[in-house]
């Protein structure tokens, strides 16, 4: 029977494809709430884009590890599904922010006061703090896919195909004439064949009737 094979790296590439997901997933919701991620709707979005990276993180692992029953497969798969995911999420937010900084600095102002304090903070401050933030976020995503994506691995190298039993051959076979069956009954061993003489016997030659001298 006939197999196909895939080249490159199976864990790479479910990490890569989930990754690219999840962080789209997150860009469109994020631009949808808009200036709104400061309030409830928008703290929401963000738990929800970060349980969707720990479930995809899982199911990649499962899904690299059942192509080739490694597990390693599936870590590699669960880590490029936290790392790429939150890297797009987080560049993408950090760029919507900034070029919406003063209505998110306003609002950040305004959150602050009412809760009595008398800072203020400026554009520079919040770009700083939500790189900072990002950052922190990208590392503990990218562990925390890491180990589930392990964890997928775990479950799905149990579902990877088995490989094809290899067909029987001849070890004694070298590429020559198979031997053949004995022969019987046996043969005996030729006997050297002894010369055979004259018959009746000959006289030498000479002379007949022998001459007197």
């Amino acid at each position: 029977m006939q197999t196909t094979t895939t080249t490159g790296n199976p864990g790479l590439r479910q990490g890569f494809f989930y990754g690219v997901i999840v962080g789209i997933v997150y860009l469109i919701v994020y631009a949808g709430t808009g200036i709104a991620h400061l309030l409830t709707i928008g703290g929401i979005s963000s738990y929800v884009f970060t349980i969707l990276i720990y479930i995809l993180a899982i199911v990649a692992g499962v899904t690299a590890a059942a192509k080739t029953g490694k597990v390693t497969s599936g870590l590699v798969a669960g880590l490029f599904v936290g790392l790429i995911g939150t890297v797009l999420g987080s560049v993408g937010a950090i760029i919507f922010d900034y070029f919406n900084l003063d209505k998110l600095v306003n609002l950040s102002n305004q959150a602050i006061q009412s809760l009595g304090g008398s800072t203020h903070e400026t554009g520079s401050q919040y770009l700083t703090a939500a790189v900072v933030g990002s950052i922190i976020v990208i590392v503990i995503n990218t562990l925390i896919g890491l180990g589930l994506g392990a964890l997928g691995g775990l479950i799905g190298r149990g579902r990877a195909p088995k490989p094809a039993p290899a067909l029987y051959q001849d070890s004694l076979y070298t590429g020559n004439l198979a031997p053949t069956a004995p022969i019987y009954p046996p043969q005996q061993p030729q006997q050297p064949q002894q010369p055979q003489a004259g018959y009746p016997p000959q006289q030498p030659q000479g002379g007949y009737p022998p001459q007197q001298q």
